[in-house]
Formats: structure tokens, sequence, C-alpha cells
């Protein structure tokens, strides 16, 4: 059609997202931006936050939740690489507080100057973002 462009979401184990967008929102490094059909390619970092896909197909918009990663947009396609992407809507609330108390517990057990709490941070933050990005869409 027209006013769409091609948009990819990927991540290091898979592609979450393939298909026609007529827009796409992201987190970018230095602030929200969006991008339509025409828009002048450039390449952008994104922070931990949420991409917002408006699907040609379905109608409803398509939201992930990423933890950082790149943009890239080139002759009306966006491709998101991002570090880890989940689907907002298959967040299940319940499984990732219990995900993260267990972290929580496991980090008491670590030194401050231990190498694996760095891991273990990481995996926190990364719950805490969905569970935030969840409660926001509400």
């Amino acid at each position: 059609m027209a006013d769409n462009l091609s948009c990819t979401v990927v991540t290091p184990a898979q592609t979450v997202f393939a298909g026609e967008a007529t827009y796409v929102g992201l987190p970018g490094e230095l602030g929200g931006f969006g991008v339509m059909k025409g828009h002048e390619p450039f390449v952008s970092t994104l922070t931990a936050g949420v991409v917002n896909i408006k699907p040609v197909e379905g109608g409803k918009d398509v939201r992930y939740i990423v933890a950082g990663g790149y943009a890239q947009v080139d002759d009306n396609a966006i491709i998101v690489l991002a570090d880890n992407a989940v689907d907002l809507s298959k967040v299940d609330v319940q499984a990732i507080k219990a995900e993260l108390e267990q972290v929580e517990e496991s980090l008491k057990g670590i030194p401050e100057g231990d190498a694996s709490r760095a891991y273990y941070l990481d995996q926190k933050n990364w719950l805490n973002l969905q569970l935030g990005s969840v409660s926001a869409a509400e």
C-alpha cells in the first residue's frame, strides 16, 4: 500500500515482528521518536522502553517491551535490533513477580564485589521494566 513501511523487530534469539506498518514509535536514547513512510534514513540507539507498531493488518497496535538496542530506517523500512523484546500483551504479571522475588533472593546471597551480581541486577531491571510497562499501559 502507498502509506506503509516494512517493519522488522529482531532479537539475538528470534524475529518477533515482521510486517507492514503505517507508524512505528520508538524509545530513542535521546528521546522518543516516530517513523512513517518517507522518513529520512538514519540509525538510532534505543533505550529500554516500548516499541509501538501500528500494523496494516489487524488494526490493533502491537507493542513490544525492549531492553535497548538500535533502529535503522532506510528505504521505507525500519529494522529494530533489540537486546531483548517481549510482546506487552503477553506479559504474565504474576510470573514476572515470582521471578523478581527469586532474583532479589539470589542478590541477597551475592557479595558486593562478586561479578555475578551484575547479571542479577540486569535481570532485576528487565523484570521491573516489564512490570512498569504493563502498569503504564493499563
